[in-house]
């Protein structure tokens, strides 16, 4: 068991349960193809590492904020061309990792700044604008305060 501080990304596909019904083989054929050549590689070539699927979603992990972001950018910018929408939430905060897994506040965060985004979004934490390089400081927007299921405090959210 190790704690750290980390950057966490959420993401889920908006509509799954339902193109599954509609087309189970062909919608998961298109799953495995997005993740093979577009998540699982986007997340490994900055630095992180998926620790949990869904089915329709994923959470990783990044030693960096600046990397999380690419990759949340880089990631979104390639379901623009595919089949899916995608949701992502990206935030800082300690983590434990014991086994390959990850748990926490940190990573309950990033999970509810995912479910606040619309299809095609990008949510993070104000920890997330605050950790980032400078010179990010212009790609984020300020999103104002949410209340967060069984999250005790507002999160001050970007996009």
């Amino acid at each position: 068991m190790e704690r750290k501080l980390a950057a966490i990304m959420a993401a889920d596909i908006v509509g799954y349960s339902r193109l599954m019904a509609e087309n189970e083989v062909s919608t998961y054929a298109d799953l495995r193809t997005v993740f093979d050549d577009l998540i699982d590689p986007t997340v490994v070539r900055h630095g992180g590492r998926t620790f949990k699927t869904t089915g329709d979603g994923f959470l990783a992990i990044f030693p960096s904020v600046n990397e999380a972001v690419d990759s949340a950018l880089a990631i979104q910018q390639g379901f623009d061309k595919g089949p899916f929408k995608l949701r992502i939430g990206v935030n800082l905060g300690d983590v434990i990792e014991d086994n390959g897994d990850v748990y926490g506040d940190g990573v309950n965060v990033a999970a509810r700044l995912e479910t606040m985004t619309e299809p095609g979004q990008i949510f993070v934490s104000s920890a997330v604008v605050m950790a980032a390089d400078r010179n990010r400081a212009d790609i984020f927007a300020r999103v104002g305060h949410r209340r967060a299921k069984n999250i005790p405090e507002l999160l001050n959210v970007y996009r």
